[in-house]
């Protein structure tokens, strides 16, 4: 708890801080950093860079993969009108219980139906979409 209380007055400390203060603290920061790493034998030299490169190669497989996996959707589900497959998140479900004299029986008996974008809108407007089979 202390530390949260101590961060959250930091927070607060950072975003009403003068230009001239933000200079000297971030001084501060870089001579503290400039002593500790004089000072840094070879040995702990190599153990803080092969730390760094592990958290990078980590980092960089990370975003790989949700990248990966962001973008690896495919065109898996068919228009019940059109037949032509589309991404999740084009679909569209219509209703078919008002249109029941526009619809097929088939599609009406369904009462609800998997539809492409270009389909549905077409249906909502009493048009016979182009490629109906």
């Amino acid at each position: 708890m202390r530390l949260l209380n101590s961060v959250n007055i930091d927070s607060m400390l950072l975003r009403t801080e003068l230009p001239s203060q933000r200079t000297q603290r971030l001084a501060a920061v870089r001579e503290r950093k400039y002593k500790r790493l004089t000072v840094e034998s070879e040995e702990q030299r190599q153990t803080r860079w092969a730390n760094v490169r592990e958290t990078r190669r980590r980092n960089r497989f990370l975003g790989k993969d949700e990248f990966i996996s962001a973008i690896d959707v495919s065109a898996d589900v068919s228009c019940s009108i059109c037949k032509q497959l589309f991404y999740p998140k084009q679909r569209r479900n219509l209703q078919t219980s008002f249109q029941q004299d526009f619809l097929p029986s088939e599609l009406v008996e369904m009462n609800k139906i998997l539809t492409c974008s270009r389909s549905s809108a077409n249906i909502r407007k009493l048009k016979v979409p182009s490629q109906a089979y």
